[in-house]
């Protein structure tokens, strides 16, 4: 256990000096980027208030279509119009997202209204802002317009499909209930049709903290990631020579990030696209495999984080909560499991004794 430690606590050390010369490297070029003068005013205002802050991502209320899916999945089936082979929990959610898309189209003429509500106490000196994004029915990216109203507040933007736009407006249009109705109409002259995206067409950004206190809990995430990753090459060291630890952490790293296609190969019912030869039995070994890919993916599950720096730069917060869980399961849970299956490795081994003179 020592001969670990040591080993861990000596990559650790380097990586922590590492870590904290590019973050304050990072963080100086930043501050001489941005310093008085060099941006325009409004970028310089959009940079303050978007990017260097930590704000709080609220959703609106979620759109209660599951009954409505669930009439029409069962209308489909008595008129033997859903494709053959399918499960009805996969056709239930491709119907409940085609219902989804529909409650969030605007045709022309038309408005929509929705409910975000916002956590805890609201500072009434910060505005809040918010960010949305659509799609249209027109084959060129013209300009839509569209008409906003927040409290009392009415605000006409038109904006281009595809990219993200902004609003700012002030606090003092939450009610009492500490919610917050956003109301669009689609005004724009031609016959359009406006679409906002139901997982990330509209999110509403609150004030949480300063830039510099985000960036510092970011740091203390990567931090973590680093600890796990030395404790899995020195674990990696203990059971193989170099080149094979080597290649076993990168295929690690490699697991670790393509979470998503190992939970597609986890809840795959059929494993239709493994080819096995004929002289094979087919079921037996997709058995195999399919407890394979549910194993691992279970196993590289837990450690399924946000990415801090993504949060940082688009300026939402890396909360304390995100940083206390990184540290539970990656600092203590995992490199614990990773140092015993290590340390019983190398008691294991013969260790080399000096001769006796």
């Amino acid at each position: 256990l020592q001969i670990w430690i040591g080993k861990w606590l000596g990559l650790t050390a380097l990586t922590a000096l590492m870590l904290a010369f590019c973050g304050l490297s990072t963080y100086g070029m930043l501050k001489w980027s941005t310093q008085e003068g060099s941006l325009a005013p409004d970028e310089d205002a959009i940079l303050r208030n978007d990017v260097l802050v930590a704000r709080r991502s609220v959703l609106p209320e979620p759109e209660s279509v599951d009954e409505a899916a669930r009439k029409d999945l069962e209308e489909r089936a008595a008129h033997q119009l859903l494709p053959e082979n399918i499960r009805m929990e996969d056709a239930f959610r491709e119907i409940r997202k085609q219902h989804l898309v529909r409650a969030n189209t605007i045709e022309s003429g038309q408005k929509k209204t929705w409910v975000f509500r916002l956590p805890g106490r609201i500072d009434p000196g910060r505005e809040l802002l918010l960010r949305y994004r659509i799609a249209s029915s027109l084959v060129y990216l013209e300009p839509i317009a569209g008409l906003w109203r927040i409290g009392g507040t009415e605000i006409t933007q038109e904006i281009s499909p595809g990219g993200q736009s902004r609003i700012t407006f002030p606090a003092s249009v939450v009610k009492a209930n500490n919610t917050v109705e956003v109301e669009y109409s689609n005004i724009h002259k031609q016959p359009v049709t406006v679409l906002f995206p139901p997982s990330d067409g509209l999110e509403l950004l609150v004030y949480e903290g300063t830039f510099e206190a985000n960036y510092i809990r970011s740091l203390l995430v990567i931090f973590f990631d680093l600890c796990f990753l030395a404790a899995i090459g020195v674990t990696a060291g203990s059971l193989f020579s170099m080149p094979v630890a080597a290649f076993v952490s990168i295929y690690l790293l490699i697991l670790l990030n393509i979470t998503g296609f190992l939970q597609a190969l986890a809840t795959s019912e059929d494993l239709s696209f493994v080819e096995i030869p004929n002289a094979v039995p087919e079921r037996p070994v997709k058995a195999v495999l399919g407890f394979l890919y549910k194993s691992i993916y279970y196993v590289v599950k837990p450690l399924d984080f946000p990415n801090p720096l993504d949060l940082v730069y688009t300026g939402h917060i890396v909360s304390w909560g995100l940083v206390l869980k990184v540290f539970a399961i990656q600092a203590v849970l995992y490199i614990a499991a990773l140092a015993v299956l290590g340390t019983g490795v190398i008691r294991r081994r013969e260790m080399a004794i000096p001769a006796q003179e």
